[in-house]
């Protein structure tokens, strides 16, 4: 179910009740720093495609981040490009705000969305420079270093909650990634 704020663009009814029960859990300015550090993230984005002169069609806000689509996306440096754009952006924001909390949470954002998992925006730059170089080789090299990434950080991820104790943040984030993944 959704809440549209406009024709094209639209948020889940679970992503507000997610952000309602976060902004009770977390202080109010962590809460605006991991807020701003996403929305910059999605305007990287869109900046991006607006650069490679892609059309927006709709944005759909979800627990995960925006899902933007766009046609005019004519080469795979374009789809690369423009799936990079949000963590470049969070580079720029930690690069201007090093030792504040929100350049720390833009850099999180960063590291994350980074990471070459084939859902996320690193594994979609991969796939389209692959593309490039290897294109009938693509996808089992994508999975393969998609596979072992989120096996490298899923166990690390057990390690931090063993040893905290308590913090399964990263747990969590790696079973939504795993539930995520297109079945191959």
């Amino acid at each position: 179910m959704y809440i549209y704020l406009s024709r094209n663009i639209k948020i889940s009814v679970i992503t507000l009740v997610t952000l309602i029960i976060f902004s009770l859990t977390y202080t109010t300015l962590d809460t605006f720093f991991m807020l701003s550090a996403s929305v910059l993230h999605e305007l990287g984005h869109i900046i991006s495609a607006k650069m490679c002169k892609a059309k927006i069609t709709s944005v759909t806000v979800g627990i995960g981040g925006a899902d933007i689509k766009m046609n005019g996306i004519t080469s795979y440096r374009d789809d690369a490009v423009i799936s990079s754009g949000g963590i470049v952006f969070n580079i720029f924001f930690f690069v201007l705000f090093p030792h504040h909390p929100f350049g720390i949470y833009n850099l999180i954002y960063a590291i994350l969305n980074g990471l070459p998992i084939c859902t996320l925006d690193g594994g979609r730059t991969l796939h389209s420079l692959l593309m490039m170089r290897f294109s009938e080789k693509c996808e089992v090299l994508c999975n393969i270093i998609s596979c072992t990434a989120l096996f490298v950080l899923w166990q690390f991820s057990v390690y931090l909650l063993f040893k905290t104790g308590a913090n399964v943040s990263l747990f969590l984030f790696c079973v939504c990634i795993f539930s995520s993944l297109p079945d191959r």
